[in-house]
């Protein structure tokens, strides 16, 4: 049975950087689409090692899920807030346009142009009443309340769903830096200012070394010099020993 082929380092970075990219888009990124085609031919890695993957990679932008809809009831609510006044406004000229026609058919007629506006007499369609606009104003009015107050709790969930979002996209692209960073850190060519510096410091230390190496040497000589050898200590004993026998013997004579 043939063994399954083990999955090498670089193809698994490779396909984990592959589908990050592709989950939010980045594909045809420069850094990115050049680092994949590094790992997947195993090329100029100590090239890709240089640049800091937590500086290159792209940055996941951050889509609220009911962005356009709040933008959309915003530009509603804006509307909204001027729509009382341009309705009032509006049922202001009808009333006055009919009033006007009201008094030149009934000239000897002394009549409010407020009571007019209300009761119509006729002349003003209901839907123009002072009352039924007031009613108008009133629903229109509320319905800016309501969007409102809707928006005000939309865009604190929006913006508590971003911050999530936010947070876990980091963590997804801090992980896969650091990914990237460990694999290509092997991969790193030997700076040579750097090798220079180290050959630098390795020669000081050796040549430290060669003289205290000289210095203990010159010690042992002198030292050694100054050890008898071992003929000086036969003679030694043997003059010591004869120097002894004389004595005694002197000391029997007498």
């Amino acid at each position: 049975m043939a063994r399954a082929k083990k999955i090498q380092e670089h193809e698994v970075l490779r396909d984990a950087l592959s589908t990050w990219a592709a989950k939010y888009g980045f594909l045809n990124d420069p850094y990115v689409s050049g680092l994949v085609t590094a790992l997947d031919s195993r090329r100029n890695l100590s090239m890709w090692a240089t640049l800091s993957p937590l500086e290159y990679l792209p940055r996941p932008e951050v889509k609220g899920r009911r962005t356009r809809l709040i933008k959309f009831i915003t530009l509603i609510r804006n509307t909204l807030i001027f729509a009382p006044v341009a309705l009032t406004w509006t049922a202001v000229g009808h009333a006055t346009s009919a009033f006007g026609t009201y008094v030149g058919q009934n000239a000897g007629a002394v009549v409010n142009f407020l009571e007019f506006w209300q009761n119509g007499y006729g002349v003003l369609d209901k839907n123009w009443t002072i009352g039924h606009i007031a009613n108008l104003d009133f629903l229109l009015i509320l319905l800016v309340m309501i969007l409102i107050v809707f928006l005000h709790f939309a865009n604190d969930q929006e913006r508590e769903l971003r911050t999530r979002s936010e947070i876990l996209f980091d963590n997804e692209r801090l992980a896969l830096g650091i990914s990237i960073h460990q694999f290509l850190f092997a991969k790193r060519a030997t700076d040579n200012v750097k090798m220079n510096q180290n050959l630098a410091t390795v020669t000081q230390d050796l040549l430290h070394t060669s003289s205290s190496l000289t210095k203990v040497a010159k010690n042992v000589e002198k030292a050694s010099k100054e050890t008898p050898t071992n003929k000086q200590v036969l003679a030694a004993i043997k003059e010591f020993t004869k120097t002894k026998t004389t004595s005694r013997w002197n000391f029997l004579d007498e």
